[in-house]
């Protein structure tokens, strides 16, 4: 049985779980990383984690917090993650140009890796988190949030995971649902089948 286990949001200012309804805020992206081992939700450093762009950290950070919220310290490497957003990568290809262009045009440089591409994001989570199931970024004409949640459970039964972390981005807001079979159901509060996801479609709700 599909069960979603944890889930994790990251906005401009404010980080939660949302089964433990802990959130914490912080000051500017540049925090964000600080707030995190702060506050516990990541035991060690995640590597590069400066270099990457604003809708990687975000990502980083939504799955970390997923992570958390789920109590999972040890992570079970047969995971996987999807993704889906409705701007792509435009915001990173802008962020990496106006960097360039503040940088004389020389891509020569250490401050920011060039992730331009919208499944570069779901990738620096895996592999700060050490998943080594499927990866997919997938793009929707309508209704994202179901397709997102159904693509992650239909995967999960085709690929023969352990679970998936699907990620949300919608209007800065980067949020993370972990996707695990489950043999026994866990306590309700820590827990909810993915039905009772769609039908909240918690994504939309103002956190």
């Amino acid at each position: 049985m599909l069960y979603v286990s944890g889930i994790g949001h990251v906005t401009d200012d404010k980080i939660s779980a949302e089964f433990k309804k802990q959130s914490w805020e912080y000051a500017g992206i540049k925090k964000l990383h600080r707030s995190l081992k702060d506050n516990g939700i990541i035991q060690n450093s995640l590597k590069d984690f400066g270099r990457l762009d604003v809708v990687s950290k975000k990502t980083v950070a939504a799955v970390g917090l997923a992570l958390y919220d789920a109590s999972l310290f040890s992570v079970n490497d047969d995971i996987g993650i999807i993704g889906s957003s409705n701007t792509g990568s435009l915001s990173s290809n802008m962020e990496f140009f106006k960097d360039y262009v503040d940088s004389g045009r020389k891509m020569a440089r250490g401050n920011l890796f060039v992730y331009t591409l919208p499944s570069a994001a779901l990738a620096a989570a895996a592999i700060a988190f050490g998943f080594k199931g499927p990866l997919f970024f997938e793009m929707y004409s309508c209704s994202s949030f179901y397709q997102l949640i159904e693509s992650a459970t239909k995967t999960i039964s085709d690929q023969d995971c352990k679970g998936m972390v699907a990620i949300s981005e919608f209007e800065n807001k980067v949020s993370a649902y972990l996707i695990e079979e489950i043999d026994e159901k866990l306590p309700k509060t820590t827990t909810m089948t993915v039905d009772e996801l769609l039908s909240s479609n918690m994504e939309m709700k103002d956190k």
